[in-house]
């Protein structure tokens, strides 16, 4: 594997880690100081509103610069985001918090495919971005979910839960920031390109068929992931620790789909194997709606998570092969700036659904099932769009 790949691989391990431990922990916390549930919703779409600056900044910048600046610079506002919400007591502290985060997030996630995409062969492709989602999301989740809840019960004892939020989460913070030391050796043999032409809005429609499923997919997940943990708390009572452990349990059926999903891809076609994953997607959305206790809902809670980490690389090696490198930067700043307006679309529509109390949760999963299930079929008919753009030039 070319050696800046592994030295992204090996930062997004420790980047996976620290956003693992704020997905388990940090809407806990709100939670547990009492503020209003429909700041859940506000904090999140704030983020998601900091995406949209990050695409937006992406499009004139991504095709000129090196990647690895825009890696680096996610990774610290990363890192300050996290640090700024530690010590937060008031809803602005979490919003600002939630905005550096944000921006961080969405940069990392909009710069990781062109990059890899310029280190990759054909034949390696899937699967290393599949060792990429391992390494930044199940792998170091797993540890981040378990140690993160356990962490919080331990220190709970000595301060208090409140405490023991703060302290797991600072530990989350300490790990992005030490992912800036292996991409402080990454190389910038991508030459700027400072003459590089920014895609006119005009020519934004051949880039259509795949930015259309990428809303739909990211409204889907903005209307329920981030509330997951929540509702596993108020409508099954289950405390943090156990939270941790059942997104760890999350994190091992990730991990073990991206591990085989390279093969299974080539055996039936990237196509099928994108559509089941994402309708077996829908359908644990749905189980989480009628879920009658708490095992139920872990089994459903699992199920979706593992379809729809194991979809991500599939996606994304998919539309990475399908464009030049040029139009790949591109193309994942306009992706940026489109998932994030359907996410903070969705994050604020969930954020007036939730006013009504936490029972308006499981009215959401099957909004976000109907959604996944409409995405499911976009992204099926733009893979066969793209095979026959190819086929004809």
């Amino acid at each position: 594997m070319d050696e800046d790949a592994r030295r992204w691989i090996a930062a997004s391990a420790l980047i996976g880690f620290g956003q693992q431990l704020y997905v388990v922990l940090r809407n806990q916390l709100l939670h547990d100081l009492d503020l209003p549930m429909a700041l859940l919703g506000v904090v999140q779409g704030m983020g998601a509103v900091t995406g949209v600056i990050a695409g937006v900044a992406g499009i004139w910048l991504l095709p000129k610069f090196p990647a690895a600046w825009a890696l680096r610079t996610g990774a610290l506002a990363n890192a300050t985001g996290f640090a700024v919400q530690v010590g937060a007591t008031q809803a602005w502290h979490f919003i600002l918090g939630a905005a550096l985060a944000g921006f961080g997030i969405q940069t990392l996630t909009m710069a990781s495919g062109p990059f890899l995409a310029r280190r990759v062969t054909d034949r390696d492709r899937v699967r290393t971005y599949a060792l990429q989602m391992i390494a930044i999301q199940t792998a170091p989740g797993l540890l981040g979910a378990v140690l993160g809840g356990e962490l919080q019960r331990v220190a709970a004892t000595y301060v208090s839960v409140v405490g023991g939020h703060r302290v797991a989460l600072a530990m989350g913070a300490t790990s992005v920031a030490l992912a800036l030391l292996p991409l402080r050796g990454l190389s910038s043999d991508d030459a700027p390109r400072r003459d590089a032409r920014s895609l006119r809005l005009s020519e934004l429609r051949r880039f259509a068929v795949f930015l259309a499923p990428d809303a739909v997919l990211f409204f889907a997940a903005g209307l329920a992931v981030p509330f997951l943990q929540v509702h596993l708390q108020v409508a099954y009572g289950a405390p943090p620790h156990h939270v941790g452990w059942y997104f760890g349990a999350m994190m091992v059926a990730g991990t073990l789909g991206n591990l085989v999903v390279p093969r299974v891809a080539r055996r039936i076609g990237n196509g099928r194997a994108l559509t089941l994953l994402q309708l077996g997607a829908a359908a644990g959305f749905v189980g989480l709606a009628m879920a009658g206790t708490v095992g139920g809902a872990v089994v459903a809670l699992v199920a979706r998570y593992a379809c729809s980490v194991t979809a991500i690389p599939l996606w994304t090696a998919a539309l990475h092969a399908a464009l030049t490198p040029q139009d790949g930067e591109t193309a994942a700043s306009w992706r940026m700036v489109v998932q994030s307006v359907a996410w903070a679309a969705a994050n604020l529509l969930a954020a007036a659904a939730l006013t009504r109390g936490a029972d308006a949760l499981r009215g959401l999963f099957f909004a976000a099932a109907v959604s996944q299930a409409l995405a499911a079929w976009g992204c099926w008919r733009c893979l066969v769009v793209l095979s026959r753009r190819r086929e004809v030039s």
